[in-house]
């Protein structure tokens, strides 16, 4: 499956319903002019990566002989017995096929172009003036890498006044091109591996080490599914020694250590993509650029899909940008999207070079390979550096500014083109740290976003960086001790302290007209009075069927607080769409999922009253507001939960499954695992997001892939966490018995 998405080819095992998905993969996963992404990078793969490549070839290719042959016990695992999937005879490997696997996390963590179609088209249904309401580019907490200062920050008017002058100047470009932005959001697949929402690492040098030693710390969140993604691994050779999480395809460890160093990633929510507009030609073959016509690339390709005869679908390139995302020839546009992994070249190096490098040093010059991964790697040697390094290739944007944002689609006529590749030692990273530590959580790395404008002479663009709640929760903890251990490591990783609670909660407690409150509407409010913002699931046990509440009457307090506020929260966003609606826009969502922070702790950045009901005559306050919100959330509660606060237990609503996402998809749910009860919630370290406010919604899809802390002793001594197991066989002793662990926050020692 991890080979045929890519490829296109999920068709031939369930036929025409995957038409679209296979049509858009084999659209999107290509060069600039519809050539082969992985031709590119195995032409620019060293002679010891290709080696790797080729012996990992070998390798999965004895084993499909075996399962073939009937030997060694080799055999797939039950989906593949599914009477809706046909896998025919297994094709053999390649070493492009490996390729093929990286560009699905090459995808899934760079290219943000989705969001620039649906930034088009909120911009050009609401108008300038609600977007920049709904959409603030101001931080709800304002927590950047380098400058770790939390909420050091106020809105700059004259920022303010220039973006909502920038936004009517886009908003007037876009408003006839609604229509063919929502056609090319047709070309965007689902993400195979679920959403990535919330990754987070840190180091900290001998200084800050009970043992001296530097520590490190990772836990990437992207979809949580049945297999995991990672497969622990521990790779000996005469020149190689690596161990850490690998992903099935791929010839080597992604996170991991060897004898010298350790290293974790989270995703940098770099700019990597950009949308354009393009004018036709007089024919409606080409584009009009830098005052000329260019005619598209036309590109041919083959599809097969189970049951079907052979398909041949034109796919046409713009050579300078990409792909054609929808075309409307009556009107003389396209959508094309321009992207970097369309350059991806040397990216597959990295593997095998850093798992030989054996200094912070060494390791940067390895992670040079890397063009377009799109993450924030950190390591830790065991002579006491650290450094941070987020290295890809990213272009410069000349033209970027308050007045032109990348984050909206652009004019494709040639003025707003890339300009030179970024250098690596023009971005934002550090080496040994005055302050003794590095933490990353997909945030603001320099604290652009502070004044509402995230150009701010930055070249290196981060188009929608997340809060700040997750890397500020972790600069406390890291700052709240003068010395750190693997322990206090093990505590941090497993923080379900809510930042946002803290935040909103003294506002809305002290806010809210009390006289108001229905006898359940003050429940909730007691009960978020005594809540002291910690998020246990409130449960004992792990699936939700079996699990029974904990008698601990703390944590049975802080459970029902987490609980009350995650409700409330619901209601704090559905206060913002009577304005949607009636600007016609409810199809394209809510707000940013931060909105009601800025309009609770933020008033002064807004100048829509969001408070009043633009659906009655009466204008409603604040104060009133909350008053039925409060008691809203009881009566939700109440259906949910239960009557009383004592009932309102977190882990109840608040599940999470394993999810076999390609049958998931297709609303198959047999090879799904769980569901089981978990804390943490909405920005918490330990991210547990839950997944749809909007639908009363409370369970988490995505989570810790993995969790993984190093001590860099000599080898380094590292621990790991996984929701899985090593076997993929429900009747085997490994299949998902990591889960149990997982779900606990308990690490087991890598095996070395």
């Amino acid at each position: 499956i991890n080979r045929k998405f890519p490829q296109g080819k999920i068709g031939e095992m369930v036929g025409p319903l995957t038409r679209s998905v296979d049509l858009n993969s084999r659209l999107l996963l290509s060069t600039q002019n519809g050539g082969s992404i992985e031709d590119q990078m195995w032409q620019n793969a060293d002679a010891q990566t290709q080696v790797a490549l080729t012996a990992y070839t070998k390798g999965v290719n004895a084993w499909i002989e075996d399962y073939q042959n009937q030997r060694n016990g080799a055999k797939l695992s039950e989906e593949y017995d599914f009477p809706l999937l046909n896998i025919g005879q297994i094709e053999p490997w390649t070493e492009k096929d490996s390729l093929s696997v990286s560009l699905i996390l090459i995808q899934q963590l760079t290219d943000d172009h989705a969001e620039e179609l649906t930034n088009g088209q909120r911009l050009a249904q609401y108008g300038p003036e609600l977007y920049a309401q709904l959409y603030s580019l101001f931080p709800s907490y304002d927590s950047s890498v380098l400058d770790s200062t939390a909420n050091k920050s106020q809105p700059n008017s004259a920022n303010t006044s220039a973006l909502k002058t920038a936004l009517l100047q886009t908003f007037n470009q876009l408003k006839d091109t609604k229509n063919l932005l929502i056609e090319a959001q047709k070309a965007v697949n689902p993400k195979l591996f679920g959403k990535d929402f919330g990754s987070n690492n840190w180091i900290v040098s001998p200084a800050k080490s009970e043992t001296e030693k530097a520590l490190l710390s990772n836990d990437p969140h992207l979809g949580l599914s049945n297999p995991s993604i990672w497969y622990i691994a521990h790779l000996s050779a005469s020149d190689l020694n690596v161990g850490g999480v690998s992903l099935p395809g791929l010839p080597g460890v992604i996170i991991g250590q060897n004898d010298h160093i350790a290293w974790g990633m989270t995703t940098t929510y770099f700019d990597f993509s950009d949308v354009y507009v393009e004018t036709l030609s007089d024919d409606g073959e080409g584009v009009i650029f830098n005052g000329a016509v260019v005619p598209f690339t036309k590109v041919n390709r083959s599809f097969k899909f189970y049951g079907q005869p052979e398909e041949i679908v034109e796919q046409l390139y713009v050579p300078h940008h990409g792909p054609v995302l929808s075309i409307d020839r009556a009107n003389k546009k396209a959508i094309t999207m321009r992207w970097t992994a369309q350059n991806a070249s040397t990216d597959v190096n990295f593997i095998i070079r850093l798992a030989k490098a054996t200094s912070v040093l060494e390791a940067k010059e390895a992670l040079k390979q890397i063009t377009t991964i799109g993450q924030n790697i950190v390591v830790a040697d065991q002579d006491g550096h650290i450094g941070w390094f987020p290295y890809n290739r990213l272009p410069s944007r000349p033209w970027a500014s308050i007045d032109q944002l990348s984050i909206f689609p652009l004019n494709g006529d040639g003025s707003l083109e890339w300009g030179d590749w970024i250098p690596y030692e023009d971005l934002p990273q550090a080496i040994d740290p005055a302050k003794g530590y590095l933490s990353t959580a997909n945030n603001d790395m320099t604290g652009a976003f502070s004044d509402g404008d995230p150009t701010n002479n930055q070249t290196a663009l981060q188009g929608s960086p997340a809060s700040g709640h997750r890397h500020g929760r972790i600069v406390e903890r890291l700052e709240a001790l003068e010395k750190h251990s693997v322990d206090t490591f093990k505590s941090i990783i497993a923080d379900q302290y809510s930042l946002v609670g803290a935040q909103i909660i003294p506002v809305i407690l002290s806010s809210v007209d009390q006289t108001k409150l229905s006898a359940g509407g003050n429940l909730v409010y007691q009960a978020l009075s005594q809540w002291a913002f910690d998020c246990p699931s409130g449960m004992q046990g792990y699936f939700l069927n079996e699990a029974t509440p904990n008698p601990d009457a703390n944590i049975a307090k802080e459970s029902a607080g987490c609980s009350a506020m995650h409700v409330l929260y619901s209601e704090l966003l559905a206060m913002f769409y009577d304005e949607i609606n009636q600007a016609g826009g409810n199809q394209l969502g809510g707000p940013y999922l931060d909105a009601p922070i800025q309009a609770l702790v933020f008033p002064d950045r807004l100048t829509v009253s969001f408070w009043d009901d633009v659906t009655t005559a009466e204008v409603e306050t604040q104060a009133m507001m909350l008053a039925q919100m409060l008691n809203n959330t009881h009566l939700k509660l109440k259906n949910l939960l239960g009557e009383t606060p004592d009932t309102w237990l977190w882990g109840k609503i608040h599940t999470l499954t394993l999810s076999a996402n390609l049958f998931s998809a297709a609303g198959f749910n047999n090879f799904d695992h769980g569901p089981f009860v978990n804390g943490g919630g909405l920005f918490t370290v330990d991210v547990a997001n839950p997944e749809s406010f909007r639908n009363g919604e409370y369970q988490s899809t995505s989570g810790a892939s993995t969790r993984w802390i190093c001590e860099l002793t000599a080898p380094p001594t590292c621990s790991i966490q996984l929701p899985g197991g090593q076997s993929h066989h429900r009747d085997a002793m490994h299949y998902n018995d990591l889960m149990p662990k997982w779900l606990d926050r308990q690490s087991v020692d890598l095996i070395w």
